[in-house]
């Protein structure tokens, strides 16, 4: 009876120990999460079966800035909005009697002073908030951060006469589930989320969440109140102006974003939520925590420890009982715990409360299992590591020379040069949406065979699959001299590849975009011994990253940097695409892309003289060549009339002494 007591006390006591690792570790933080996202939907599939649908906040308004309003307001889809537009705008919500106004927009540095006048003057009519940006930041799930220490501020005049909120958002297993609550007080000691921003004459302390709560989203997209830009601009009937000032008097007004294309300076501005294959507007996230603000019906979280305690109390209690039941009986007890669990949390979540423990369940679940039988899985997972990783990231053609080699799969990272290659699917989320999750799968599934099959062909080593990108190295595990030339055919070949994918007309069709980098960086097994990442890391491959997300702006689908340009065998397809500053880099980087074989001899050198004109500072010659070239050659178009952008921006401010003829770009 006494060995008995003792194998129950260690069988508790281990019990409760892994569920603390498990519970704390990053893989067991998002497990609660997907438990939290679970009432969300729960909550819509009984107003589903109730037939009600949820209703829309009255306290915002959000005013969009979609596709029908740019006919209207004769803009063009692929040039920022002028900012006198916005000044018009005010104008009109102060007529309306909007109490406050929070523009989900980066106003950074100056445009034109008709611009920026008529704008100064509208933010100066009523309390408005206006858009800063921290440094963007690694998230739990995420393999490859990318930092920057700058914060993004407005144009200085804006702040006279407007106050700011950061429009950033905390992003947990890519979702927004949590306030953005970071008050970065080296910069300004009242900067807070543009959300708290926006409704901070309304609160008080107390009824500022903190960093463990939650987001109480009202329903899935499309919930807050919308109105398109420009039917708020419209002054028409007085019908019209009693129908807009029902909508907006005394309420707060979001301005942001609400496009589904992504042309232009549209981009990626939609996230996902906790609701099941939906993803929300920035703008409507913000008005909804603003919501919430205002209501003091948020989420609220306990901490982890106290929230580790109690869990660890019910779980010595659980399991003691559980252990000293008999198999049935302990498996109906099971079962009357995992319901009462249910049923308790739903509650507290009616109630604004977020009640953990679904880690605890699980733990409980599987803690029939004897310690020889756990320790003879361990064992059967640990044979064969070695070569079921090789699998997993090279293909045939490398396992045997890496299974031939020194190399060790242990926790740790070593230096080495290297070529890393990011791919992305141009214009992915568009296509997503058209889709049902399952094709989606059935898509990528086959969009990456493909993708792959040429890596592998091509000694490329697979790192990550990142939602629809894909991260590849040379260099590593094993040196490889020819890395930079196996990268550019890598990724020459994936384009012939996706072109023939397209041919099939299985999908849509899907155009593949492409960053190749060389440098220094830090190879191997990163993390904890509890969980670690099989990846490479450092400003090399952060540069990386960035440089394919140039592609969309300069029109291209490969782009290379001069680190890999100069270790080329054959140089010849590349043409300069001229020097960019990215963000996160303070110093421009050379870029290159493989469509030399496309032009003709006269288009590249009107293209290098338009470059050259550009560097020297001659607006005048290099925006005629420029704008010769985008009408002539539709390969060089959006590159061209990216670089016109510039010219007419440096025509009126000139850039500083310390410009060096590079492009400058503020985001991905």
């Amino acid at each position: 009876m006494k060995k008995q007591h003792l194998i129950v006390a260690f069988s508790v006591i281990l019990g409760v120990l892994i569920h603390a690792l498990v519970y704390t570790s990053p893989p067991g933080k998002k497990y609660e999460h997907a438990a939290f996202d679970t009432w969300f939907n729960v909550e819509q599939l009984l107003f589903s079966i109730r037939g009600e649908r949820p209703a829309k906040p009255k306290e915002v308004v959000l005013i969009a800035m979609d596709e029908q309003s740019y006919e209207p307001l004769g803009l063009s889809f692929t040039k920022a909005w002028p900012r006198a537009i916005h000044g018009a705008l005010l104008e009109r919500l102060k007529e309306l009697g909007a109490h406050k106004v929070a523009f989900d927009i980066l106003f950074l540095g100056p445009t034109t002073p008709e611009n920026d006048q008529r704008l100064q003057y509208g933010l100066s009519l009523l309390p408005t908030v206006i858009g800063a940006e921290l440094p963007p930041r690694l998230e739990e799930s995420s393999e490859v951060g990318i930092y920057t220490e700058q914060l993004n501020i407005p144009y200085e005049p804006f702040l006279d006469v407007s106050d700011i909120g950061l429009v950033g958002y905390r992003l947990t297993d890519g979702k927004v589930r949590q306030f953005f609550i970071e008050r970065p007080k080296e910069f300004f000691t009242d900067a807070t989320g543009i959300a708290e921003a926006a409704v901070s004459d309304q609160i008080g302390e107390a009824d500022r969440p903190d960093e463990n709560d939650y987001i109480r989203f009202y329903g899935p997209s499309d919930t807050i109140e919308t109105l398109s830009y420009y039917q708020v601009l419209e002054t028409g009937s007085e019908r019209n102006n009693e129908y807009l000032r029902s909508k907006i008097s005394g309420k707060v007004v979001f301005v942001a974003l609400k496009r589904r294309t992504e042309l232009g300076y549209a981009q990626k501005d939609t996230f996902n939520v906790p609701f099941f294959n939906d993803s929300v507007y920035g703008g409507e996230i913000h008005a909804t925590a603003a919501v919430n603000l205002l209501r003091g019906d948020f989420i609220r979280r306990s901490t982890e420890s106290k929230e580790l305690i109690w869990l660890t109390l019910i779980g010595i209690v659980v399991l003691t009982i559980m252990y000293n039941l008999d198999p049935v009986k302990g498996f109906l007890f099971v079962i009357l715990t995992i319901i009462s669990w249910v049923g308790a949390a739903y509650s507290a979540f009616q109630f604004n409360f977020f009640l953990p423990g679904i880690n605890l369940l699980t733990i409980i679940g599987i803690s029939y299992t004897t310690s020889t039988l756990y320790l003879y899985f361990v064992v059967k997972a640990e044979q064969g590591k070695i070569l079921k990783a090789v699998s997993v990231y090279v293909g045939p053609q490398m396992a045997k020379e890496v299974a031939e080699s020194d190399f060790k799969l242990e926790l740790g990272g070593s230096e080495v040069e290297a070529t890393i290659m990011f791919t992305d699917i141009a214009g992915f989320t568009p296509i997503s949406e058209s889709m049902s999750p399952s094709e989606v799968a059935d898509m990528l599934n086959n969009y990456f065979g493909e993708v792959m099959e040429v890596v592998f062909d091509h000694k490329g080593t697979l790192l990550k699959f990142i939602g629809d990108a894909v991260f590849v190295i040379w260099g590593a595990p094993l040196p490889q001299e020819d890395q930079a030339d196996l990268s550019l055919i890598t990724a020459l070949d994936i384009q012939e590849k996706v072109e023939l994918f397209n041919s099939k007309s299985r999908y849509p069709d899907l155009y593949t975009r492409i960053g190749i980098n060389t440098g220094s960086m830090v190879f191997g097994n990163l993390g904890t011994s509890q969980r670690y990442d099989y990846t490479a890391i450092g400003d090399e491959v952060n540069l990386g990253a960035r440089v394919e997300g140039i592609n969309k702006y300069l029109g291209t689908t490969i782009l290379i940097t001069e680190s890999t340009y100069v270790r080329l065998k054959d140089k010849s397809p590349l043409l300069p695409m001229g020097s960019v500053k990215v963000v996160g880099k303070d110093t421009p980087v050379e870029l290159y892309s493989p469509i030399s074989s496309l032009l003709e001899d006269g288009q590249i050198d009107q293209w290098l003289q338009a470059i050259s004109h550009f560097r020297q500072r001659e607006w005048t010659q290099a925006g005629t060549l420029f704008e010769e070239i985008a009408k002539a050659q539709a390969l060089l178009e959006k590159a061209a009339t990216r670089y016109l952008n510039d010219i007419e921006i440096f025509s009126s401010v000139a850039p500083d002494d310390s410009w060096a003829g590079e492009l400058v770009f503020s985001s991905k």
